[in-house]
């Protein structure tokens, strides 16, 4: 049994994963109960971090103060729990020891782990139980920060590849890296992929939330692309709807849903719940893309998803293969 404690801590994680918007299922009813409580916990860990850089009228210094506190939590829950994650972006074989059936938690894991030292706030001791339960490389939770870190110290970025590179790859593409660690997936060509899918999930994002981000000083479409076609930072922050900034926006909707393509092919490859959970997710994100596309006022409307978008999400969940190859040969792949 799992000590009160801990349990207790694992509740409050839920809590705050049901207490917050978010357009893609959290530890949704397709993920087994048991290891829902888990990504609760990598949730929790993750919302905070982005409350302080993000929630209240707060100095950027005393942000960056209060990011320094969470990394200093996560370093005592860490601990010196092995890692064998790199960041290598293809099929490196580099990790033999591969995984092929989600891990099994430990029946005596439970108040003895936290002996050592004590996690006061109860989102680190319920993310300490699941970094150690399930092996997670604690690298990955500090690239959370380093994007949460960027959220207060950068708001512009020159390059398309710098956003996915200097943004991107540490804000999104460690959750999905996660997600498949705890389903024992470890394989870099299944990172890769998920790395694809969850980029274009931040991407939809922030096409998404144009006018929230300008009202915290942000601009995420990057200068290169701006400029070629012909759109100021001023028309931006001026929020000026032009054909020029129609033609910016069409390129930054292609390229993110090429994102999501490239990504597709990663529900077939993993199994059972996991394979539907990401069908869900995949689904989610392009079904935001195509309102945010479809969208006649882009500084003003928020698409979101609603109960009206759930029958059809669920019915292509079904039939992914067939979906995917629709929206292959509609993008001329």
């Amino acid at each position: 049994m799992m000590d009160g404690e801990i349990e207790a801590a694992y509740r409050h994680c839920l809590r705050i994963v049901r207490g917050h918007y978010e357009n893609f299922p959290v530890a949704s009813f397709l993920v087994p109960r048991n290891m829902r409580r888990a990504v609760a916990s990598i949730y929790a860990f993750a919302r905070g971090a982005d409350d302080f850089a993000d929630e209240g009228d707060i100095a950027p210094d005393e942000r960056l103060k209060r990011l320094d506190a969470w990394q200093e939590q996560l370093e005592r829950c860490g601990g010196s729990s092995p890692s064998r994650h790199t960041w290598r972006g293809g099929p490196g074989g580099e990790d033999k020891e591969v995984l092929k059936s989600p891990p099994q938690p430990s029946p005596s894991m439970g108040r003895e782990i936290f002996e050592e030292e004590s996690c006061l706030n109860p989102v680190f001791l319920a993310l300490k139980h699941t970094i150690r339960e399930y092996d997670l490389p604690v690298q990955l939770f500090r690239d959370l920060i380093t994007a949460f870190r960027r959220d207060v110290t950068v708001q512009r970025y020159e390059t398309w590849e710098g956003l996915l590179n200097d943004y991107c790859r540490f804000s999104a593409n460690p959750v999905g890296r996660l997600i498949l660690c705890l389903f024992g997936y470890r394989e870099e060509s299944l990172f890769a992929l998920s790395d694809c899918i969850c980029t274009a999930l931040q991407l939809t994002n922030f096409w998404q939330d144009i006018s929230v981000d300008l009202e915290k000083g942000r601009i995420y479409a990057p200068q290169e692309l701006m400029k070629k076609h012909g759109y100021t930072e001023d028309e931006f922050v001026r929020k000026i709807d032009s054909p020029n900034f129609r033609s910016l926006h069409r390129e930054l909707v292609d390229r993110t849903r090429r994102m999501f393509l490239e990504g597709a092919r990663l529900p077939a490859l993993v199994r059972g719940c996991l394979s539907w959970e990401i069908r869900a997710v995949w689904l989610g994100g392009m079904r935001i893309l195509e309102k945010v596309e479809k969208r006649t006022e882009p500084f003003s409307c928020r698409p979101t998803l609603g109960w009206r978008d759930m029958p059809s999400i669920f019915a292509r969940m079904i039939r992914f293969r067939k979906t995917i190859d629709h929206s292959l040969k509609n993008n001329g792949q």
